[in-house]
């Protein structure tokens, strides 16, 4: 009787534990970059919604809040704007392994895809979507 509790309490455990990973990625696990994941697709910032990466057509569209500057926008070559919006007309994208380099006229940042949805810029800034890439 004692050897069937021991078998019956393994295999429930057994289960809750494979319930509890389902789903989560290993810290080293790799999401592969494709040029086509960043095409009509809205990002945004995982600690405040109001920043977002929209790449929108052949547009790339950064909301930010002007208190709120990253290293990665380069603010000494951002012109000055109140509304808190950089947009990079015709924007291109480079792929190598999980990074992505998005560039354009006097433009220049990386994103790194961590996880289905979501990508973190060279500044450790998460940024979340709701379409998986």
């Amino acid at each position: 009787m004692k050897k069937i509790n021991k078998i019956l309490l393994f295999s429930s455990l057994s289960l809750v534990l494979g319930a509890c990973s389902f789903g989560q990625a290993a810290d080293n696990e790799i999401y592969k970059a494709e040029v086509d994941d960043l095409q009509n697709i809205i990002f945004y910032e995982e600690s405040n919604r109001e920043n977002t990466l929209s790449f929108i057509d052949e547009t790339l569209e950064i909301k930010f809040n002007s208190l709120d500057i990253k290293p990665w926008m380069e603010p000494n070559k951002l012109e000055e704007t109140e509304s808190g919006l950089l947009i990079v007309e015709n924007y291109q994208v480079e792929v190598d392994g999980d990074t992505y380099t998005v560039t354009g006229d006097d433009f220049k940042m990386l994103l790194q895809k961590i996880g289905p949805r979501t990508l973190k810029s060279n500044d450790e800034v998460r940024f979340l979507t709701d379409q998986e890439l």
